[in-house]
């Protein structure tokens, strides 16, 4: 690397070629699905973002499109419908989904594909990928995380351990508990009344 100097400025020469990349670390995988991201955050998310931030809610359809073109599995194998990315994959997603400046759509967006749909992929049994992981990946069927204790909102570091000392993860669990935090929350109570 050479140092040029000029009057009250220093510019640095770089004797590498430039990366063709943005980013160092990103290929140019990462690059197509970083632009693949952005035009469907321009054309299928800002247009009607102000109102979903409005109404607090993220429309189904468009988590379903999402899952269509790839954006819900990236990192899960393709015999569950994922494309097999790594996870700098997702980082690129977090990225572009950030960019959008609507953080309710971008955090309904990763907290399915990387805070709850991770937890059945690495603790759930071979039966339990086979039925629910396509669903997932697909946008069909939204993952969720709950705590169930009620105080898990207002303090994770002292909860009250009373509902899960039943060991049951049958629906009936959920029956006995006071939800004080889940995600998609508005839609497990739909569920329930029906």
């Amino acid at each position: 690397m050479q140092l040029l100097s000029g009057p009250g400025r220093s510019i640095m020469r770089n004797m590498q070629p430039p990366c063709s990349n943005r980013y160092p670390y990103f290929s140019s995988e990462h690059e197509l699905l970083r632009n693949q991201i952005s035009r469907f955050v321009e054309q299928r998310v800002k247009p009607h973002a102000d109102q979903w931030e409005e109404l607090g809610c993220v429309p189904r359809e468009i988590l379903r499109e999402m899952g269509a073109l790839g954006f819900l599995g990236i990192r899960y194998p393709a015999k569950y419908g994922g494309s097999e990315l790594d996870t700098l994959a997702t980082v690129v997603l977090a990225e572009e989904l950030g960019r959008s400046t609507y953080g309710g759509f971008a955090i309904t967006v990763l907290v399915h594909t990387d805070m709850a749909s991770p937890h059945l992929f690495h603790a759930g049994s071979a039966e339990q990928l086979a039925r629910y992981m396509p669903d997932i990946i697909s946008g069909r069927r939204i993952a969720a995380v709950a705590m169930t204790e009620p105080n898990a909102a207002r303090s994770r570091k002292y909860p009250h351990y009373g509902a899960a000392r039943r060991f049951s993860l049958e629906i009936e669990w959920f029956k006995d508990v006071h939800h004080q935090w889940c995600t998609w929350r508005h839609l497990l109570r739909c569920c329930q009344d029906r």
